[in-house]
């Protein structure tokens, strides 16, 4: 009797947590100036205007005209307000080539401006693009769920402390392995949620344009040269591809002027006779 008096109790405690989250979603308040997630009165979710949970991904361009200067003015930048470099691509200004590096870097969100003012000073800025996405709703919904997993876990767990047999021992370990798997899962998406509103994402590029000052004058007439020629012969090929795809239209043409040609050339030598 006790056996199914615990298992029913057991199945009681998971639908009543089932229904507990539905409605606890159901009844989450999210206000248009919201923030931070707190429980009321009510035991429902709600924000405050403090602390939405903002996600920011920012790309800036820029350019130099002291390509090695610059680029190590940014990364020293990010180490100073504490960002860290999760992608870079530099490719040195060469002979044949000019300067160009690309950055993806993560930023503490309470150290944008001054990051933003240190790539200011680095080089000149030609572009800067922000993008936010809003997702207060989305960590509050986590939240409200690892709650109620956390009371079904305790109330789970004091069963257990009352099961009188391995059975019934082995059923409510089952179901607190269920709960402790999905309540660790959810803190890996909340934590990680949490560290991109934490962190601002900048793509960063950056172009070296001190190539026309520094070489002289035979060197730029040379690439000129070089280009024009390039340029022509890009245009004689694509004047002979054009030609190929006219060729089947010509010799129609041509097939047909010939006919009319002999038609014509028939009835005047009628006419003449």
């Amino acid at each position: 009797m006790k056996k199914r008096i615990l298992i029913a109790a057991l199945c009681l405690l998971t639908l009543c947590a089932m229904l507990f989250s539905c409605g606890s979603d159901s009844s989450s308040s999210y206000p248009n100036n919201g923030g931070s997630a707190s429980k009321g009165d009510g035991g429902a979710y709600t924000t405050t205007s403090e602390s939405r949970k903002i996600v920011t991904t920012v790309s800036v361009s820029l350019n130099t005209v002291d390509f090695n200067r610059t680029t190590a003015d940014i990364e020293a930048a990010v180490a100073a307000v504490g960002g860290r470099i999760t992608y870079s691509n530099v490719r040195p200004h060469g002979e044949d080539s000019d300067g160009y590096a690309s950055y993806s870097v993560l930023i503490p969100t309470t150290q944008v401006k001054p990051f933003s003012d240190a790539l200011a000073a680095a080089g000149e800025v030609t572009e800067r693009r922000t993008s936010e996405q809003d997702v207060t709703e989305e960590y509050v919904d986590l939240e409200s769920r690892i709650a109620t997993l956390q009371e079904e876990k305790a109330r789970v767990t004091a069963l257990y402390d009352e099961a009188a047999s391995t059975t019934d021992r082995l059923a409510v370990e089952a179901r607190l392995s269920e709960i402790t798997a999905e309540l660790n899962q959810l803190t890996r998406l909340r934590d990680a949620l949490q560290t991109e509103v934490d962190y601002t994402v900048f793509s960063l590029s950056v172009c070296d344009t001190a190539d026309e000052v520094k070489v002289n004058f035979f060197v730029r007439f040379g690439r000129a040269f070089v280009n024009a020629f390039k340029v022509f012969a890009d245009a004689v090929g694509y004047l002979l591809i054009g030609l190929v795809y006219l060729l089947p239209f010509v010799l129609a043409g041509g097939v047909l002027f010939l006919i009319l040609f002999f038609i014509m050339r028939h009835i005047r030598k009628k006419k003449q006779k």
